[in-house]
């Protein structure tokens, strides 16, 4: 069975683990914006430490390392950064 996808961007993510990194509680993120607390902590595994400059540049590493293995006729797929 599928997910229902995710609700909150990767920017809004990263935005929601600066509060607890700050020193609001997890529970209190997660009564804030209706996420649970393993989601939060799944969310900071994935992406803590990153900030939205740095998800930026990845995205478009992926992009260029993405192309190098292509030719300009190949759809333009990119995988995982979207």
């Amino acid at each position: 069975m599928a997910g229902k996808g995710t609700r909150y961007s990767e920017e809004q993510i990263i935005r929601i683990l600066k509060e607890v990194e700050t020193g609001t509680t997890v529970a209190e993120v997660c009564r804030k914006h209706g996420v649970s607390e393993q989601t939060v902590y799944r969310w900071r595994n994935k992406y803590g430490g990153l900030e939205t400059s740095e998800l930026q540049r990845l995205r478009e590493m992926g992009a260029e390392a993405w192309l190098v293995g292509h030719s300009p006729a190949d759809p333009p797929l990119l995988p995982m950064f979207y």
